[in-house]
């Protein structure tokens, strides 16, 4: 495991279409596991795999209520209403500002993978 630099806003890796991720092999689960090591040294609560230069559809994302979750090839299939919400992001310069969300969003991924403290393996 290992922590890898964030790519910061302005980097042509951000505005790259992601490609979908054909199969769960070591060496995604590798870098599925350190794109939780970055993401924790960062203080933040979620990241995407571009954010670290990688051009694959990946999220991980750390619920703070003891769940941690990787979604490989993540497609939102509903939302609800709207709401403004205080965010961050590590690849931005300015570290918190004011965004509109969904007030409820409903994601399908293709392949499920969860974490804990025990590591990254398949659902």
């Amino acid at each position: 495991m290992a922590v890898r630099n964030i790519r910061k806003e302005g980097d042509e890796v951000l505005r790259i279409k992601c490609k979908p991720v054909k199969e769960i092999t070591d060496g995604v689960l590798r870098l599925i596991d350190d794109m939780f090591d970055t993401m924790y040294e960062a203080d933040g609560v979620g990241l995407a795999a571009p954010q670290i230069g990688i051009v694959k559809q990946i999220v991980v994302i750390d619920d703070r209520d003891g769940g941690e979750f990787a979604l490989i090839n993540p497609k939102i299939i509903k939302t609800e209403g709207e709401q403004e919400s205080c965010e961050g992001c590590s690849s931005k310069q300015k570290t918190s500002f004011l965004v509109d969300l969904n007030a409820y969003s409903e994601i399908k991924h293709v392949i499920g993978v969860v974490s804990g403290k025990g590591g990254v393996g398949k659902s």
